[in-house]
């Protein structure tokens, strides 16, 4: 199931959704000749609908915060990445000066552990290699204060930290888009999906179990208790 769901306009399917839900009958109004299995099967889809909604439009949501985290830390873990290329290459290519070979340091430090790295150093993320290269790429410091010499430049994490954010928040997007895909799929393929479910279940509980004995032997036992040897 592809989880590209901001392709397939969520909004529009759940404001489908919301109309479908709308126009059910509400418990005041259900006809007086109903039987109680007809109230409990309407009264259980409407209550289904109305979750689903909550939950897709939870879902929606999250996505859109996740795309909005993502539109900021990308575009930072590229630029560090390049600039770790750069400060390397600068390292290891030629003789640098004491002073310059400490600031290139400093900056790979940076780079790697956090704008702490620098604390005490008597450098600033303005007066390193690193911060040439964050201007360069755009990223503008604020204007100095007062009692500052240089003005802040922006800072939204290492390239460790930055990597491990991207990933967590790729993962939770994933599994965020693939409830959302689910929670609007049609009648047909919601009883597909729950189908394929089910089948995943079955064969998950089929599988049998590992066991090791005593004197090392193992075997493997399945749920109808039938036991296999395992040899070789």
């Amino acid at each position: 199931m592809s989880d590209d769901i901001t392709a397939k306009n969520p909004e529009v399917a759940i404001a489908t959704l919301q109309q479908e839900y709308d126009s059910m009958l509400t418990p005041m109004d259900y006809p007086g000749d109903w039987s109680i299995r007809q109230v409990d099967n309407y009264t259980a889809k409407r209550s289904e609908l109305f979750t689903r909604i909550h939950v897709a439009r939870t879902a929606w949501s999250a996505i859109r915060e996740i795309d909005a985290a993502l539109s900021g830390l990308v575009p930072w873990h590229s630029v560090l990445v390049s600039a770790r290329k750069s400060v390397c290459d600068k390292l290891l290519a030629t003789y640098q000066p004491p002073g310059r070979e400490r600031n290139l340091t400093l900056s790979l430090e940076v780079i790697d552990a956090g704008i702490g790295a620098i604390t005490g150093s008597g450098y600033h993320l303005q007066t390193l290699y690193l911060g040439d290269l964050l201007k360069d790429a755009g990223y503008v410091p604020l204007p100095a204060q007062p009692e500052q010499t240089f003005g802040e430049m922006p800072w939204y994490g290492s390239l460790p930290e930055v990597t491990a954010q991207i990933a967590d928040l790729q993962k939770r997007r994933e599994v965020a888009a693939r409830q959302l895909c689910e929670l609007l799929l049609d009648d047909e393929g919601r009883t597909r999906l729950a189908a394929e479910n089910a089948e995943r279940i079955r064969e998950l509980n089929s599988r049998p179990i590992r066991k090791t004995r005593g004197d090392g032997s193992q075997y493997d036992k399945y749920p109808d208790g039938r036991r296999v040897e395992v040899t070789g």
